[in-house]
């Protein structure tokens, strides 16, 4: 019997490249779009009642002095996430260093006007994202044309993306 019983055993070899199979998965990733969305439900249930019994196990800190010991009027209590949902959150943060899943979440943000033009005025953050469309890598070049898109699509932000475009020749660059 194996340790990872509780897991499913992983898929026959020649049917890893089968796309059909595996329709849930995050771009070239080992995510599942499913697990994400948990994952993201289950910290904003989290935050939206941290204070509920189901979701704290409070502890107190404690600051002592040379002094006195025990509580010092400066003391609060610390509610610690869940294990499993840190653990998860722990994943997404990792994923998260991913360039196309970070860029990605770029683009959803963009959609948002407020959040466009938010972007839109970090001219580094405007800057590496053209640089980005230097990229072989096919996915993470839709995700930036997708922020690219939003940015130029935004009559609020449009010019910024023109200007840019022309202070780093972007279209010598495609």
């Amino acid at each position: 019997m194996s340790l990872n019983s509780d897991r499913n055993p992983s898929p026959p070899p020649e049917l890893l490249g089968n796309e059909d199979l595996l329709p849930d998965r995050i771009g070239d990733s080992v995510y599942s779009k499913q697990w994400l969305y948990k994952t993201l439900m289950v910290i904003l249930e989290w935050c939206e009642s941290p204070d509920s019994p189901e979701n704290t196990t409070p502890k107190t800190c404690v600051q002592t002095n040379n002094d006195s010991e025990g509580k010092s009027p400066d003391s609060k209590d610390i509610i610690e996430l869940d294990p499993r949902i840190e653990d998860d959150a722990c994943i997404l943060w990792d994923m998260s260093a991913n360039k196309e899943i970070v860029v990605g979440i770029l683009g959803n943000m963009s959609s948002f006007d407020s959040t466009c033009q938010s972007i839109s005025k970090n001219s580094r953050l405007v800057n590496s994202i053209l640089l980005l469309t230097g990229t072989s890598d096919s996915p993470t070049l839709l995700q930036v044309f997708r922020v690219i898109l939003c940015g130029v699509s935004n009559e609020n932000t449009q010019n910024i993306w023109f200007e840019a475009f022309e202070k780093i020749h972007f279209l010598w660059k495609i």
